[in-house]
């Protein structure tokens, strides 16, 4: 069984929520899943956390779409 991880909502820093990814893959996680916030934007605090990280999984949970350019949600 596979078992992912809902975080980054109480995350302040970018740099705690890449941490906080880096910590659930050395502990087994298979995935991490992160919720836009008022600290940070989700896709790119994603993409720090997988410049640290080689074999969890990555997604977003609620990001908002209105304000971003189709490519950049593709």
């Amino acid at each position: 069984m596979q078992i992912g991880l809902f975080s980054g909502a109480d995350c302040t820093t970018p740099s705690a929520l890449v941490e906080r990814g880096v910590e659930a893959e050395a502990r087994g996680f298979a995935s991490l899943w992160v919720p836009q916030t008022p600290f940070f934007d989700a896709l790119t605090a994603l993409a720090a956390v997988a410049l640290r990280t080689s074999t969890i999984e990555l997604g977003t949970g609620v990001v908002p779409v209105q304000t971003r350019h189709p490519a950049t949600m593709a």
